[in-house]
């Protein structure tokens, strides 16, 4: 994408103000401060190089009451993302495959939250400062549309740990001498000057649990242990071996499930984190811990920077109207009936 096919300076400056206002207005942020991003996120996407960045119309929703209003704010922006599509819903679909999150658009699926990628690139950049704007790797993920939302995740979480050294961020680095494959994010932290830690992260991004936020399905537990295969030690070591997921279900007992899934099936996982950006802290974070193991419990505690009320995300989804389908309408009573699914 070439800097001519941007959004100008001033225009990225109107519309990141519109998606913060509920954050000025609260005084979490100042406009002073949001403007002052808006060159250097210009500096970013010129980097990344997005074949298509198209920011789209504002939206506005009170998410409170008419005596106490809430007034969520939210600027998406289009990254050329298509398998979403609700376009591309047939009058021939069977209801199944019309409700998974293949049907549905929004945040995370082929659009992004502008904010989410504001405030990510102005976390990693004073942490990975050998890397942004520089690695070729990191920004070929970031350009690419079906991996873009899940390399921002993998920045995310990459952003949420004290005192890391910056010279020791390695991006796709292995997390033992003879492994496989390769983990997310390889670093260290010196929360103290006398002790340093190495922590290896994996990060997913569970779009099938926007599935099942909308829809009350439990599609995302098939697809957890995907990917991990080989990425960390089949031991115990003495590094922190994490698993990050990024999901949009809050069940408690479904994510213990997740969790006590991954760190059955991988004994070198210290611990499973799990974000839900739709929750307030600190119930967005649900942790997965070995039971035996309190000093690496504690290390991570230590450690890690819990999203706060800034991070909540607010997530409009769109879906099909499946009874304006021809085929469909009847099978939509069904599944209104048979999980109390609300269009």
């Amino acid at each position: 994408m070439s800097s001519s096919s941007l959004p100008s300076i001033k225009r990225l400056t109107e519309d990141l103000l519109f998606a913060y206002a509920l954050q000025i207005e609260h005084g979490l942020v100042t406009s002073e401060k949001v403007a002052a991003q808006a060159p250097e996120l210009w500096r970013d996407l010129a980097w990344i190089g997005l074949e298509k960045f198209e920011l789209l119309e504002r939206v506005s929703k009170n998410l409170g009451t008419t005596d106490d209003p809430l007034n969520a704010t939210l600027v998406q922006y289009d990254f050329g993302e298509d398998r979403n599509s609700i376009h591309k819903c047939k009058p021939d679909d069977d209801i199944e495959r019309l409700v998974r999150q293949s049907n549905i658009e929004g945040p995370g699926l082929n659009t992004e939250d502008l904010r989410f990628l504001c405030d990510v690139c102005r976390q990693v950049r004073p942490i990975i400062p050998t890397l942004w704007r520089k690695d070729e790797a990191l920004r070929k993920d970031l350009k690419e549309p079906r991996k873009h939302v899940s390399t921002l995740n993998e920045l995310f979480w990459l952003s949420r740990w004290k005192s890391i050294i910056s010279d020791s961020v390695a991006h796709e680095a292995k997390s033992i001498e003879g492994n496989a494959k390769s983990v997310d994010w390889s670093f260290e932290c010196n929360p103290d000057t006398r002790t340093t830690h190495h922590l290896n992260l994996e990060v997913k991004f569970i779009t099938a649990s926007i599935a099942d936020a909308v829809h009350g399905l439990d599609l995302f537990l098939d697809s957890a242990l995907q990917g991990l295969k080989d990425k960390f030690p089949s031991i115990y070591t003495s590094a922190l071996n994490i698993v990050c997921y990024t999901v949009f279900v809050s069940d408690a007992h479904l994510l213990d499930k997740l969790a006590k899934k991954v760190l059955d099936n991988f004994p070198g996982v210290d611990c499973v984190l799990t974000w839900i950006p739709t929750l307030d802290p600190p119930y967005c974070i649900h942790k997965g811990w070995r039971k035996d193991d309190q000093s690496k419990k504690a290390l991570v505690n230590q450690l890690f920077v819990s999203p706060g009320i800034c991070d909540i995300r607010w997530m409009p989804l769109l879906f099909p109207n499946l009874s304006a389908l021809p085929e469909q309408h009847l099978a939509l009573s069904r599944l209104k009936a048979s999980r109390k699914f609300a269009r």
